[in-house]
């Protein structure tokens, strides 16, 4: 099963090369500077990349940074209008993907079945102030560290974001993810 897996992966991967698309890597600059908007029509050069992170299932760490029940925590790079607010911006194509697995990469979402939006982003000295608002839903004790990783990371991928904290309405998010919440 991990060898067909690990084949399935390396095709996709090879697949998205030839096709000039980036599935996913462990390996990218932390930021690419932003283009500013001179005109209403934006042309595909004027695109920015940001990372959202999705979560490789029982795969020990080795296709990104490991986590919680053996999973790891990878990107995948997604293209948008250039913006002062690329953080706000990740989190929310993060929060808006409501499938369970990321296309035919077999990257998993904890985050499906939450009905988040992001209410506001403050980075000061290093660290961003992420509060949410609506409904968190999770499947069970492993999908904890994977929100948790796949929020924090999509924050951190930023050179000006050193920590995270992160409130879903208003309640600190290890609270909720401990069941203290």
């Amino acid at each position: 099963m991990r060898l067909s897996r690990s084949i399935f992966l390396a095709a996709a991967v090879t697949l998205a090369a030839v096709a000039g698309v980036s599935i996913w890597s462990p390996v990218m600059s932390r930021s690419a500077p932003l283009a500013r908007l001179h005109s209403s029509a934006i042309s595909p050069l004027q695109l920015t990349m940001v990372r959202i992170y999705l979560i490789a299932l029982n795969d020990g760490g080795r296709a990104g940074k490991r986590i919680g029940c053996g999973d790891s925590v990878v990107p995948v790079f997604k293209k948008i209008q250039p913006t002062s607010m690329p953080l706000t911006r990740a989190l929310g194509l993060l929060l808006a993907d409501h499938s369970a697995y990321y296309g035919q990469s077999g990257l998993y979402n904890a985050l499906y079945q939450a009905r988040l939006t992001v209410s506001s982003v403050v980075i000061r000295n290093g660290r961003a102030t992420i509060r949410l608002g609506g409904k968190m839903i999770v499947r069970g004790v492993c999908d904890d560290p994977r929100v948790d990783a796949q929020l924090k990371q999509t924050a951190r991928q930023f050179p000006s974001v050193k920590s995270v904290a992160i409130f879903v309405n208003g309640i600190p998010l290890w609270k909720l993810l401990s069941g203290k919440g």
